[in-house]
């Protein structure tokens, strides 16, 4: 098994692949060095390809109409765009490299040939889909609730203190919401 081999076993949804299934990912994948700012996937774009980032660093960015917004920072090893790619559906993120590194970029076509062929990928993307479904549910719950009491004129220190220690999944939405509120609590001071 080659190095890059074993760093795809690594990852929870390569794990119960048989060594076949990875080699023929890793063959049908084009390696790729990437730089700091340099794009990777583009919101919006079509799904073509998913892309395993071998080495380095990326975070997530969602683009609303009142600009970006950071959801996460992710090291190496970790597989991006694998939804679109499955379901034919377009980039729901861009994804922005912050720390030089490498990636393979895997064809659709090879990546839905495996996940036809071992479909215990298709559950693995599932199961991490679903953690990742609870964790956005977790954090609308919370931010929705600050920003009711913020509407009510009912946000004190507490809920100020209570963002300040955020899960580490919900940490840079926490960091946004927290500058935010503290903004409308000096607002508030100042009336």
């Amino acid at each position: 098994m080659s190095t890059t081999e074993q760093q795809l076993h690594r990852l929870p949804l390569f794990r119960t692949l048989p060594r076949e299934a990875i080699a023929e990912l890793v063959s049908g994948a084009a390696s790729e060095t990437f730089l700091p700012g340099d794009v990777l996937l583009r919101q919006g774009d079509a799904s073509h390809h998913a892309i395993i980032i071998i080495e380095g660093e990326v975070e997530v960015l969602v683009v609303i109409a009142s600009g970006e917004v950071k959801l996460a920072s992710l090291p190496g090893v970790v597989l991006l765009g694998e939804i679109g790619t499955l379901a034919d559906l377009p980039r729901t993120a861009t994804v922005r490299a912050v720390l030089p590194g490498s990636l393979l970029k895997i064809d659709k076509a090879v990546f839905n040939r495996v996940a036809d062929e071992h479909p215990a990928i298709l559950r693995s993307v599932i199961t991490q889909l679903g953690g990742q479904i609870g964790t956005y549910n977790r954090a609308v719950a919370v931010y929705t609730n600050a920003l009711a009491a913020l509407e009510r004129d009912e946000f004190d220190e507490t809920m100020l203190a209570n963002l300040n220690n955020p899960s580490p999944e919900l940490m840079n939405f926490a960091e946004t919401l927290r500058k935010m509120a503290n903004q409308f609590v000096l607002r508030q001071r100042h009336l």
